[in-house]
């Protein structure tokens, strides 16, 4: 099974960023049928994290699913991080989605830095 990994990391404050989530939420389950979820929490985005702000460590899970595809996006005050497993069909297809949903990265947040 063909797993996506993209991450982009962003200047927004965390309110901007949920609400950018929350709109490629409604985006997904519009354009793709995804049925998708909010987990809310705060808690460490990683491990290795040693930054005492707790807006830096306010993570939201957006988990999405729909028949040959599962995953999700991960937002904080840093960055977006999205997960996507693709199934066997849709895995044929796997570079042409990763270069969809780079560019509407792009569009949402700006052309990655690097």
């Amino acid at each position: 099974m063909p797993t996506l990994h993209i991450t982009r990391q962003h200047t927004l404050s965390l309110d901007k960023a949920r609400a950018i989530a929350q709109q490629w939420a409604v985006d997904a389950e519009r354009d793709f049928g995804m049925d998708i979820f909010l987990e809310k929490a705060t808690g460490k985005a990683n491990a290795a994290s040693t930054t005492s702000n707790d807006a830096l460590q306010t993570v939201d899970r957006w988990n999405f699913k729909r028949s040959g595809v599962h995953g999700s996006l991960v937002t904080n005050a840093q960055s977006f991080e999205l997960e996507l497993h693709l199934g066997f069909l849709l895995g044929a297809f796997q570079h042409k989605i990763k270069q969809q949903i780079e560019q509407n990265l792009d569009q949402l947040l700006g052309p990655a830095k690097g």
